[in-house]
């Protein structure tokens, strides 16, 4: 990345345009979140699409407690990502 993309950007081009490609598939395919999960274990199930999720670091003020929690919360219903992980900051 050059010195006049910043990473905000970056990320929003990113989100972007993963929205557009999901919009087409996953939607369309009327399957929830957590069947699409579960049905990763199961060998014989058809995937209609691959569940996928972006991981970022927040700020040092949202490293504990109920601000990470909602700032993890707030990240995952933003980009609509099928499962969220929290960062461990330590």
């Amino acid at each position: 990345m050059g010195n006049s993309t910043s990473r905000r950007a970056f990320l929003r081009s990113v989100l972007g345009a993963t929205a557009v490609g999901a919009a087409g598939g996953a939607m369309a395919a009327k399957t929830n979140k957590r069947e699409a999960m579960l049905a990763l274990l199961d060998k014989n199930a058809r995937q209609p699409y691959v569940p996928a999720a972006f991981f970022i670091h927040f700020d040092e003020a949202f490293h504990f407690g109920p601000p990470a929690v909602r700032k993890h919360l707030e990240y995952y219903r933003y980009t609509g990502m099928d499962f969220v992980k929290i960062q461990y900051e330590r």
